[in-house]
């Protein structure tokens, strides 16, 4: 379980990076192009590296969330047993190991 959570938490860290990082390279192709007195527009490049980080941190978030609900139905005590729930329509309910009457 700790080695998956370690991965999810590794791609989440790739995909925030690589989104990062992709979000700054625009900034400064966008930049660099009004310094030259061209209209700026955005590279496809810059887009599709900044989707891809963006997929890779969903993924990884997904991944954790994932990891997280599984840890939570696996802890001691999260899961009630059928028996000892009380039933719909069948009257007053008495404690288990104690007799009716």
């Amino acid at each position: 379980m700790r080695r998956a959570v370690l991965g999810a938490l590794v791609v989440t860290g790739l995909g925030l990076l690589t989104s990062a990082g992709f979000l700054v390279a625009s900034g400064v192709h966008y930049r660099l192009q009004e310094d030259r007195g061209l209209e700026p527009g955005v590279a496809p490049v810059l887009v599709v590296g900044l989707d891809v980080g963006l997929l890779v941190l969903g993924v990884g978030v997904a991944a954790l969330v994932a990891l997280g609900v599984g840890a939570l139905l696996r802890w001691p005590g999260a899961r009630t047993r059928a028996a000892d729930l009380p039933r719909q329509g069948s009257g007053p309910q008495t404690p288990p190991g104690r007799p009716r009457g």
